[in-house]
């Protein structure tokens, strides 16, 4: 999704509200996401929602998902793990 004022992508995230168990700890979830300013975390922007589902909208992060190289690659060695986290 491209943020229109801004011209910048961003990724939304749809979580089904019955999916959520608690609807406490899901506020709690997002208000950690809130508070976290970090250049090596998932920037939060916003959090919507409908009758059925959360929206959940971050900064938009290109090269796929970690875990999914971490099992592809059957695990990774300590130099990988220090440059993934560089």
């Amino acid at each position: 999704m491209l943020h229109r004022d801004l011209n910048e992508d961003r990724a939304i995230k749809i979580i089904k509200k019955s999916n959520v168990t608690s609807e406490s700890d899901f506020a709690n979830e997002i208000g950690m996401l809130k508070s976290i300013d970090h250049p090596n975390v998932l920037k939060y922007y916003e959090c919507y929602k409908d009758d059925f589902n959360y929206y959940i909208v971050t900064e938009f992060c290109t090269g796929g998902e970690l875990l999914s190289f971490i099992v592809k690659e059957r695990g990774i060695n300590d130099w990988q793990a220090a440059f993934i986290m560089k």
